[in-house]
């Protein structure tokens, strides 16, 4: 069975009328935003289901901390930080600072695949803190970007894709270097390749056995790297997954329990109704009604 990845449009997901007043603009495939304090508090951390962006998004983060899980993986932004995240990934924002302030650029991951097909961003996330001299050329992009939000909408698109690719250009040297500081652990690194494995292949693939096949290893000595490693069991890192992605689709879809049971591949929905309940301590249908309800 193919992946199926519910994304969320980030435009639609607000009340069109409130747009203007949290400072929202919108053009087509392409967003900017301000005021996001406002935005990230009433939003994005009204409930604890995980989401999915339907767009690249680019934020800079002009004042205090935000953190969250992006592909089962724990980050931290702080002030002068950008980061970058492309169409798919799986997001759920868990604190910021009463200060937090910061902006966003994103455009549709359809527009970009039909007119920029060579963007290829081959990251999921990408984090990075640039240079004083980086950092004021994206800010230099992003008030260019609002100065054009009433221009023809092609010059706005071609201004934004231009400041998303500089962007990413600078973030993946940035994190290139980071990552060959790493390569002394080899530990950390299968540990990386687990992760990466279990976010392409984790709707199909619930056993330990398929991953430690793919790397090469026993699930018994795999498991033992991941646990040194993280914390945590290869299992509770897979049922992990399978929550977050159960928990996506629950509060950003109209699919029925037993809908969700099979793209996940749950031998029935009953089973996938009694794995869901041991790790939430509520139904599927409970966990619905508990966000319809915040």
């Amino acid at each position: 069975m193919a992946k199926i990845i519910d994304t969320v449009d980030l435009v639609h997901a607000f009340h069109y009328e409130a747009q203007e007043k949290q400072g929202i603009y919108h053009r087509g495939p392409f967003q900017l935003m301000m005021n996001t304090n406002v935005i990230f508090n009433d939003y994005w951390m009204k409930d604890d289901a995980p989401f999915r962006l339907s767009d690249y998004q680019m934020s800079l983060i002009l004042k205090g901390s935000i953190s969250g899980v992006f592909n089962l993986q724990y980050h931290e932004f702080h002030e002068g930080d950008v980061y970058l995240i492309h169409p798919g990934l799986l997001c759920k924002f868990v604190s910021a600072t009463d200060d937090i302030n910061f902006r966003i650029v994103s455009i549709s991951g359809d527009f970009i695949t039909e007119q920029f097909p060579a963007f290829g961003v081959d990251r999921g996330l990408i984090v990075f803190h640039p240079s004083p001299e980086e950092w004021e050329q994206l800010i230099t992009y992003y008030n260019l970007l609002e100065k054009l939000v009433d221009q023809e909408e092609l010059v706005l698109l071609s201004a934004a894709y231009s400041a998303l690719r500089y962007a990413v250009i600078k973030g993946n040297a940035a994190m290139g270097v980071e990552e060959q500081k790493q390569e002394h652990s080899p530990h950390l690194t299968k540990f990386q390749q687990f992760l990466s494995l279990l976010n392409e292949h984790g709707i199909r693939e619930h056993k330990m056995a398929f991953y430690a096949d793919k790397l090469s290893y026993t699930p018994k000595y795999l498991n033992a790297i991941v646990k040194e490693v993280s914390g945590r069991t290869m299992m509770e890192w897979i049922n992990t997954y399978l929550i977050d992605e159960a928990r996506a689709s629950l509060a950003h879809t109209k699919k029925s329990v037993e809908q969700i049971s099979d793209e996940l591949c749950f031998p029935n929905s009953a089973f996938f109704c009694k794995f869901f309940k041991n790790h939430t301590g509520m139904r599927p249908s409970e966990y619905r009604k508990s966000l319809r309800s915040k």
